[in-house]
């Protein structure tokens, strides 16, 4: 069309200069033509301011009402928890020799700002009796009313939890959903990166008793420096 001709090789050699210019190959999105952009934009941001104030109210009314606030989430641990960078001679990778299997231990945490660490570990998945047992822990050893905050999975607004208020656990207990697929709102998915990135970094287990072992150890650890709990608040994105 310009009467200019290249050599393949030249073409991804312009291809490139132009990416360092800031442009990249990209798939276009579909817009429907008759579409107010600026009407859009004003609904998504008055649905953000929303939102934004909805939270700042509960976030006053839960610390008016003393509530201890918790986040709380679930994950799995296998036999080899978390496969990190270690040293090794050069020209030597390390080799770790693992047991292929999917045992695994089910975990979920409840931690507070101010540190403290609550966790409960089990052989089998979680399901929604399984979450309701974890919450009915939390309600024994904290006094008071509590608040907490996960995400929307099914098992947090299954039958077994709405059981559980009606039975009376709505006089302590209140629960916030977090925006479906956003576990950088959640500061526990924090817990879950220090214990398979740090604590058991590269550590192989033969069996789930022994995983059980560890893994319990490792809990114990994290508990005795509140200071990593509260930092988990710190990451970015955070609430």
């Amino acid at each position: 069309m310009f009467g200019v001709k290249y050599h393949p090789s030249r073409v991804a050699r312009i291809l490139h200069r132009i990416g360092e210019r800031g442009w990249s190959v990209q798939k276009s999105v579909r817009v429907a033509a008759r579409q107010d952009e600026e009407a859009v934009g004003e609904w998504k941001e008055k649905k953000r301011r929303e939102e934004k104030r909805r939270e700042v109210a509960l976030a006053k009314k839960w610390v008016g009402e003393g509530r201890t606030i918790l986040f709380v989430d679930e994950s799995g641990f296998y036999l080899l928890c978390g496969l990190v960078r270690t040293r090794s001679p050069v020209g030597q990778r390390p080799l770790l020799r693992e047991w292929v299997s999917r045992d695994h231990l089910s975990a979920i945490c409840g931690i507070t700002e101010g540190g403290e660490l609550y966790f409960w570990q089990q052989e089998k998945a979680f399901d929604g009796d399984g979450v309701v047992g974890f919450v009915k822990q939390l309600l024994e050893q904290i006094p008071g009313r509590v608040g907490i905050v996960w995400d929307a999975a099914p098992i947090h607004r299954g039958e077994a939890v709405r059981q559980c208020l009606a039975d009376g656990g709505s006089e302590r207990l209140e629960l916030v959903m977090l925006p479906g697929y956003s576990p950088e709102l959640n500061p526990a998915e924090g817990v879950w990166g220090y214990l398979k990135g740090v604590l058991l970094a590269n550590v192989v287990c033969h069996s789930v008793s022994q995983l059980w072992q560890v893994l319990t150890d490792a809990v114990r650890r994290l508990k005795s420096d509140p200071f990593i709990i509260q930092g988990c608040f710190l990451q970015p994105g955070c609430y």
